[in-house]
């Protein structure tokens, strides 16, 4: 069963990158036996096919363009991540993100915005649903509507 599984894991492998906890949790629907799907994960990492390391810098680059440093840190917590780890390497993210929020908006609005409050509001859910934090939100909004 073993062998399947490891098959099985890899075939998962091939299409998406996971997390040792995600392709667990995958795996857990074609075995019950918590023992063998735990030899599968471990001859996975010895051998290199899996890394929470690798997946954790994977999904930051994926990520970091079009979200913020909350919504990054959720995503790989959901995914079974040790915080430590998430947060040894989230670390240069938080230097860079209300750049990264303004680029975003720059984006989504290239004329700036209006100065009324359902644009505003438009605005703060939109960065605010991607994870950026409030004080960033305010610094982009209210340069955005300088700029307009």
């Amino acid at each position: 069963m073993v062998n399947s599984l490891i098959s099985l894991a890899i075939k998962y492998l091939s299409r998406k990158d996971y997390s040792q906890e995600s392709l667990r949790k995958k795996l857990s629907i074609y075995c019950d036996n918590q023992y063998e799907i735990d030899n599968a994960i471990e001859y996975l990492k010895t051998k290199g096919f899996i890394c929470d390391k690798r997946f954790v810098d994977n999904t930051i680059d994926k990520y970091s363009m079009n979200y913020g440093y909350s919504f990054i840190i959720n995503l790989l917590k959901n995914n079974g991540i040790d915080i430590d780890l998430i947060l040894d390497e989230i670390s240069i993210l938080k230097d860079s993100e209300l750049d990264r929020a303004y680029s975003l908006m720059k984006r989504k609005f290239p004329k700036g915005i209006s100065s009324d409050i359902k644009t505003y509001s438009k605005c703060a859910r939109f960065l605010s649903n991607r994870g950026f934090a409030k004080d960033v939100v305010y610094k982009v909004i209210k340069s955005m509507a300088s700029i307009n």
